[in-house]
């Protein structure tokens, strides 16, 4: 059951790129602006935005909302943080124009295109620029946003924020540390 719930994360997340990649390709190299565009154009189904895990939002929203402001709220809720935004597919030399996926090169594997929520409170799920998919410690998950930033910085692309699910997984971390010592 733990392979199976972790392999529907995982599919999860290669949706996410490749419905990402695939929008790029078909407007100019660039990245979608959030999920939500993927959705409105069919490109990404809703459960694949749901992950297994889930991340505790969706309980306390049905709590906190009346019906149909839920349904509305959580057709286009995703458990996953979206990083796409401002990235840019890098063009081909060799490529003739016209060939579609074949103009368009992949982002550098250190770039973070979508992470879930923590996992145990130990583990983040991610997927990065060139498809592949990880699940990384708290450790991991920041040496992977140092060389994120870093090559963000380099490329000349926007700075973005440390995603909320590593803070939180931090404050989990601190809190369970405080609690034992």
């Amino acid at each position: 059951l733990r392979v199976a719930i972790k392999d529907h994360e995982m599919g999860n997340l290669t949706a996410i790129f490749n419905a990402a990649r695939n929008y790029a390709v078909d407007n100019g190299g660039e990245f979608p602006a959030n999920l939500d565009i993927l959705l409105d154009q069919k490109r990404l189904r809703p459960e694949d935005i749901r992950s297994p895990f889930g991340n505790g939002e969706t309980s306390e929203k049905s709590k906190k909302l009346p019906p149909a402001e839920f349904e509305k709220w959580y057709s286009h809720h995703s458990d996953y943080e979206y990083r796409g935004i401002g990235l840019r597919l890098p063009a081909t030399a060799s490529a003739p124009a016209g060939n579609g996926a074949s103009e368009f090169g992949t982002l550098p594997p250190k770039i973070i295109i979508a992470c879930g929520s923590p996992i145990m409170r130990s583990s983040i799920s991610a997927v990065f620029g060139d498809g592949h998919v990880e699940f990384l410690d708290l450790e991991e998950v920041q040496a992977a946003l140092k060389a994120e930033s870093e090559l963000r910085e380099k490329l000349g692309l926007p700075a973005i924020r440390p995603p909320e699910s590593v803070r939180k997984a931090q404050e989990l971390e601190r809190r369970d540390k405080g609690a034992g010592g």
